[in-house]
């Protein structure tokens, strides 16, 4: 929880995770326009251990199950690496191409084969 705002950074738990205002509504339009819908997350709880990785698959699991509730499905879901792997780079410094504000893990999304047009990084 951010204590200045009073609201999650990002969910931890299944039962946090909540759809944002209009969040559908611009997923049916990308959807619509052909876009592929792909999750880019970098959740450094996990990374870190403050988060088991179980409860984030949990996380993932509550958004996919609320999205499909409003007909909403998919196409990917890419975590960083640091989250697949366990392990966090407490010395990276400077660019990192898969932290924010870098473009790498959506630069890979972007790579990623698929049926749909694909998102071009730029």
């Amino acid at each position: 929880m951010d204590e200045e705002v009073g609201d999650y950074e990002s969910p931890y738990h299944p039962g946090d995770v909540k759809l944002e205002d209009r969040a559908v509504e611009g997923l049916r339009t990308l959807e619509e326009l052909g876009w592929p819908l792909i999750v880019v997350s970098n959740q450094p709880a996990a990374a870190k251990g403050i988060v088991p990785l179980a409860e984030l698959r949990a996380v993932h699991e509550r958004v996919v199950e609320l999205l499909a509730e409003e007909g909403i499905v998919l196409d990917d879901w890419r975590p960083t690496a640091s989250i697949i792997r366990r392990v966090w780079c407490r010395s990276c410094r400077g660019h990192v191409p898969c932290r924010k504000p870098a473009p790498g893990m959506l630069e890979a999304a972007a790579e990623a084969p698929r049926d749909r047009p694909s998102i071009g990084a730029g």
